[in-house]
């Protein structure tokens, strides 16, 4: 079946790319046509029309592997993201790399834990703290019943801004599951210092979901996000050339393009 799979990417691929080049070759003609026959509506639908047969060339390749494309343009863009926060390339990538490894054991959808993890890397040291909050908000979303994202969100608002600033913890009863009095004040280091000890006291819920159906469709859902964006990294490059490509033709010739 291995087999089976891997001849097949390498046709689609083999395809797509093709479209690509053929799809560049014409919008190269394009830009050669621009300045001819400008006062003509003959001569402007000539000139459009290589534009028009580029995009279908492009759009007929992309459909078939629009879903990979999409995939690995999220993995870059929170790449980017990772490297920002951390402040190094490497470092963004080891840090993507273990968001990466922690969604494959939690009932959450890569996605959602990546879209999160810039909100928890403020309130993280390093790279391993980071895991260690983002643990810990899947455990109190697997308690509780929220969403990871609102969990997460919780929880950097709480750590960075104190209990009273986790609205959604108190309406969800998780501030008065881990010890936190009503009307009392608690400083940053002692609403963290309660919370993670009800994270201790939770520990395992998320995994525990992960045994159940919805956790074994998250865990599908990855695997083939996954598959995707491999798929995706190897067509990536091409048609981001053949964008830019796009993108400078446009840009020489729009003054003879109608508004």
């Amino acid at each position: 079946m291995a087999k089976n799979i891997e001849v097949t990417l390498t046709l689609d691929t083999k395809k797509f790319t093709g479209n690509l080049k053929r799809a560049e070759t014409r919008m190269k003609g394009f830009g050669g046509q621009a300045n001819v026959a400008k006062g003509s509506i003959i001569g402007l639908a000539a000139r459009f029309a290589p534009l028009a047969a580029g995009l279908a060339a492009v759009t007929a390749g992309f459909k078939g592997v629009s879903a990979s494309v999409g995939a690995a343009r999220k993995i870059e863009d929170i790449g980017i993201v990772m490297k920002n926060i951390v402040g190094s390339a490497e470092g963004g990538a080891i840090a993507l790399q273990k968001v990466r490894d922690v969604a494959q054991e939690l009932p959450f959808d890569f996605e959602a834990i990546a879209g999160a993890t810039p909100a928890l890397a403020t309130v993280s040291k390093d790279i391993n703290e980071l895991e260690e909050n983002t643990r810990l908000a899947a455990d109190i979303a697997a308690t509780t019943g929220m969403s990871f994202e609102d969990a997460a969100s919780q929880l950097q608002r709480a750590f960075s801004g104190g209990a009273g600033a986790a609205d959604m913890f108190r309406e969800k009863g998780v501030l008065a599951m881990a010890g936190f009095e009503a009307g009392a004040t608690y400083s940053i280091d002692e609403t963290k210092r309660k919370i993670k000890e009800f994270g201790e006291s939770v520990d395992g819920a998320a995994v525990a979901l992960n045994q159940t159906f919805s956790g074994a469709v998250s865990q599908t859902a990855d695997r083939l996000f996954d598959f995707q964006s491999s798929m995706g990294e190897a067509i990536l490059p091409e048609f981001k050339t053949f964008l830019n490509s796009l993108i400078a033709i446009y840009d020489k010739n729009k003054e003879a393009i109608p508004a």
